[in-house]
């Protein structure tokens, strides 16, 4: 099975961690380094199962501060591996979901405000 987008991100970040300190960074460490939030468990599904829903903003804060890497790239690789993004836009096409998404008509469902005249 390939990684997803957000797996690669965790194993570069234990590469990393090897490269620089000599030791392993465990998903354990990882757990423990992100304040326990999630545990080993949760690091590893995160790292070697397909997101299905998207992880809670507390589960990723926690998951970049125990990886050591800013939030910002973590929310990105979770929005690819969930089949959203830039990196991911490519993993939806094709889903039921998607189906019915591009079925709907373009301004179906959207409430935008008209522009108020001058």
């Amino acid at each position: 099975m390939a990684m997803t987008p957000l797996g690669e991100l965790i194993d570069e970040a234990q590469r990393r961690f090897a490269d620089t300190h000599g030791v392993e960074l465990t998903y354990g460490d990882i757990a423990r380094r992100g304040g326990n939030v999630i545990g080993r468990g949760r690091v590893q599904q995160l790292a070697k199962d397909p997101i299905r829903n998207m992880p809670a903003p507390a589960t990723l804060a926690a998951l970049a501060l125990g990886l050591g890497v800013p939030e910002h790239l973590v929310v990105e690789r979770a929005l690819a591996a969930a089949g959203y993004g830039e990196l991911g836009v490519a993993a939806r096409v094709g889903t039921p979901r998607q189906a019915q998404i591009d079925a709907r008509a373009p301004d179906e469902g959207v409430d935008v405000p008209s522009p108020e005249e001058p």
